[in-house]
């Protein structure tokens, strides 16, 4: 690029503007906290001038020295020539209002979690009462740290497999002072937790398929292909959680597990298995909660485990699942009752068989956001591939 000398560039707006024309000029790919070349743009601008992200827009018109304009044009090349995503060249990404360091050895904070931890998982958890949390794949440690504060009472355990991911998140607990709340610990999945139970066990695993992997857009292989990838259907975690959670809850815990564009793959492997599917007012899917019953009888006496297809193949390939876990999930239409879901707050049926559960005035825990009227949708999973089409590889969240 030559875009060297631009004396006629003297405001924010012209500098924003200028970078937002030359990404979409590059064809750059956002979806790192941004949507579109001018968020992007807006991002490294402020970046480069040591200003929030959020400013009186009267600061636009303000005008800018030729140092500041030349450092924040060798941003704004830097962004095009590396195809590094923004947090990558500020070290910086928000997650539930909160900002986290990051850098290529994490993944960058995206996923859609971050409005129902704001939520408390309402109505399945009350707040106050949650005592034990833990967040299966960290990575930068910002679930399990939106967590800490959303549950005030609750201790949480920050897993990752990853020794590189876990100093970055050891960098984030220290940052948020939360070093007697989140306790960080190298496992792989629950091999090292030991028999520690939890009231909410929440994960965004790797959860990207082979397929989906070999078409990302370069700003993606960015970041550390042991947060992406599952194997051939994007499974992989996945399964082996599900298979292991239920050791692992209190008799009224919840799991809570992203898996994104694959949820349609999910819902196929597990036909039998009601999935209750979250909706997002902020945007965002695929993410799921098992319906565990602690006090149901086994699907199957003696199994222990609702496999996937037959012989458990999945794609083509072998699972190793581990016996129970699995077996404690209701069968959705097989003549059960139904789970604690509606036991506790009567969900109405919606016209396509959804379920719906209707809250008002809830209180977003923690995070001092306003009271506000919030309508949770929780689908049950379409049986037979009927699960909602993945939209884009580029969607893959943290």
């Amino acid at each position: 690029m030559n875009d060297t000398h631009h004396p006629e560039l003297q405001t924010i707006r012209d500098l924003v503007r200028w970078g937002a024309s030359r990404f979409q000029q590059a064809g750059l790919t956002f979806g790192h906290g941004t949507d579109n070349a001018f968020d992007e743009a807006l991002v490294l601008v402020t970046h480069a001038l040591h200003l929030p992200l959020q400013f009186p827009h009267q600061y636009l018109a303000a005008h800018v020295t030729s140092r500041e304009r030349d450092e924040t044009m060798a941003l704004i090349r830097e962004r095009i020539e590396t195809r590094k995503p923004a947090p990558y060249l500020t070290h910086e990404a928000w997650f539930a209002g909160l900002p986290f360091y990051v850098d290529e050895r994490v993944l960058v904070p995206r996923s859609p979690l971050a409005e129902w931890i704001e939520r408390g998982f309402q109505p399945w958890l009350q707040p106050d009462s949650v005592q034990r949390v833990l967040d299966l794949c960290t990575g930068s440690g910002c679930i399990a740290i939106a967590c800490a504060r959303a549950f005030e009472q609750a201790h949480v355990d920050a897993a990752d497999i990853s020794e590189d991911a876990l100093a970055v998140a050891q960098i984030n607990v220290e940052r948020f002072q939360l070093h007697e709340w989140v306790r960080l610990v190298e496992s792989d999945l629950f091999a090292g937790l030991g028999g520690m139970r939890y009231q909410l066990i929440i994960s965004n695993p790797p959860y990207v398929s082979a397929e989906e992997m070999a078409t990302l857009p370069e700003e993606y292989r960015h970041e550390p292909t042991l947060g992406l990838t599952a194997g051939s259907a994007g499974l992989d975690v996945v399964i082996r959680i599900l298979a292991q959670a239920g050791r692992h809850l209190e008799p009224d815990g919840i799991l809570v597990v992203e898996v994104g564009n694959s949820q349609a793959a999910l819902a196929e492997a597990f036909p039998e298995v009601p999935f209750l599917w979250l909706d997002f007012e902020r945007g965002g899917h695929g993410v799921a909660v098992p319906v565990f019953d602690q006090h149901a009888e086994m699907i199957e006496e003696g199994a222990g485990l609702v496999r996937p297809r037959a012989e458990g193949e999945i794609a083509g390939r072998e699972v190793d699942i581990e016996p129970q876990g699995l077996g404690l999930l209701l069968g959705h239409d097989r003549g059960v009752e139904e789970p604690a879901v509606e036991d506790r707050r009567g969900p109405h049926v919606g016209h396509d068989g959804s379920h719906v559960l209707e809250l008002s005035d809830m209180e977003r825990p923690s995070l001092g956001r306003s009271r506000r009227r919030a309508r949770l949708r929780l689908r049950a999973a379409e049986r037979e591939g009927r699960g909602r089409r993945a939209e884009s590889a580029e969607h893959r969240a943290t």
